[in-house]
């Protein structure tokens, strides 16, 4: 058998460092989920999303924005609601709000962000962003984990 021929792509990590909380509704940047993208490029994304809830009635709002109008930003959210049955939503431009109905438990959730950048003539700066569904207060934990690689 031979070694499968190199195809240019690559992953890169990114692993947030410091919890963020918002108690609002109003969407805010993850702390450290951010990575930059080149122009003229397509990218490939996938965000494990760890959060903690005040309540399992206090769903994640989530969403992701990038800079520099690149011509697609699409995702898709998945995650389980508090009966333990799964829940997804997506989006299809910067800043749209992707809504779980509840959250599973109130430490450790797990949600996968599942996305596709594709930018413009200009670079771009791809950044998570997230809000409580409702009243209460969601934190983005420290280990939330992005890979993205650059497929064109």
């Amino acid at each position: 058998g031979g070694t499968p021929g190199g195809g240019g792509e690559s992953e890169s990590v990114v692993v947030v460092t410091a919890d963020t909380a918002n108690s609002t509704t109003t969407l805010a940047n993850a702390t450290g989920a951010t990575f930059n993208a080149l122009a003229d490029s397509t990218y490939i994304i996938e965000v494990f999303v760890l959060w903690n809830s005040s309540a399992t009635t206090v769903g994640i709002r989530i969403s992701a924005t990038a800079s520099g109008s690149p011509t697609v930003h699409a995702g898709s959210f998945i995650t389980n609601a508090a009966n333990g049955t799964p829940d997804s939503s997506s989006y299809n431009a910067n800043d749209v709000v992707v809504t779980t109905s509840d959250s599973p438990f109130t430490t450790n959730n797990l949600g996968i962000l599942h996305a596709i950048l594709r930018t413009g003539a200009n670079a771009s700066t791809w950044q998570l962003r997230f809000a409580a569904e409702t009243t209460g207060t969601i934190t983005i934990r420290a280990g939330t984990t992005i890979r993205f690689r650059k497929v064109l």
